[in-house]
């Protein structure tokens, strides 16, 4: 089981709309589990990522996703919330649960 949105670094490089995959999922108090598509091997996603996932059920922007994590978390610096949602989006690419537009 991975886990995602926890201690991860990096940059996700995306560009355009996009959401998460049609998999299923479960909540876990304040986690997320849901199934990696080739697979249907659990991925847990704490607190950040499972925040960001349900933002991601629709198309979104990265500008507008940005916006809604500084409504959420305005007291984490601008910097720190760019550096999480990058490494969020990343570990969910790696684990193919974006789709892009």
């Amino acid at each position: 089981m991975s886990a995602v949105g926890e201690g991860k670094s990096g940059r996700a490089a995306l560009n355009g709309p996009i959401r998460h995959r049609s998999v299923p999922w479960r909540a876990l108090g304040d986690k997320l589990v849901v199934a990696r598509p080739g697979d249907g091997a659990p991925v847990v996603l704490a607190a950040t990522a499972a925040f960001v996932w349900r933002e991601l059920d629709d198309w979104i922007a990265m500008g507008e996703l940005d916006r809604r994590l500084a409504q959420v978390f305005p007291d984490v610096s601008t910097r720190d919330r760019e550096d999480a949602r990058a490494a969020i989006l990343l570990a969910l690419t790696d684990d193919d649960l974006l789709e892009r537009a």
